[in-house]
């Protein structure tokens, strides 16, 4: 009887043992299986971003292709444009004192003083000067730039 009881208790225990060992087979195929599903996906990202990249590349390298000059930015910023603001202010600078002198001129209300409005008109001219000087500085800048 005892001996009956130790076999029965035998054929529990590895019973359990059995359940036990395919419980784990079973979790480690789980494992696998979501070890699997992982390394495809992984996979999958990774030849997204070579795809990716490797357009990248062929996008950078038909734009080398093209006959464009990132320093023609920097050329008009730094050596045109500073130049062409100048002009356009010296411009409007003479013009509104040519006009300040003549609608002193001709006013009927303002007592006219022909030595300020005299020295206002000189100086007009002398702007239109310095005007003619940033034109000719500016059009050289423009012919070095186009060509």
């Amino acid at each position: 009887m005892n001996y009956n009881k130790n076999s029965k208790d035998n054929k529990v225990d590895k019973d359990k043992t059995n359940l036990l060992d395919e419980k784990a087979k079973n979790q480690d195929d789980k494992n696998m299986i979501q070890c699997q599903k992982s390394d495809d996906k992984l996979s999958e990202s990774i030849q997204d971003a070579t795809d990716i990249l490797t357009n990248i590349n062929i996008i950078k390298d038909e734009l080398c292709k093209l006959p464009l000059d990132p320093c023609e930015k920097e050329i008009y910023e730094n050596n045109l444009f500073p130049m062409l603001n100048l002009l356009y202010y010296l411009s409007n600078v003479s013009v509104n004192l040519a006009n300040s002198a003549n609608t002193l001129t001709n006013s009927t209300i303002v007592f006219r003083k022909k030595s300020e409005i005299k020295d206002t008109i000189n100086l007009v001219y002398d702007i239109n000067k310095k005007c003619e000087k940033v034109y000719e500085v500016l059009e050289k800048r423009i012919d070095k730039f186009i060509y």
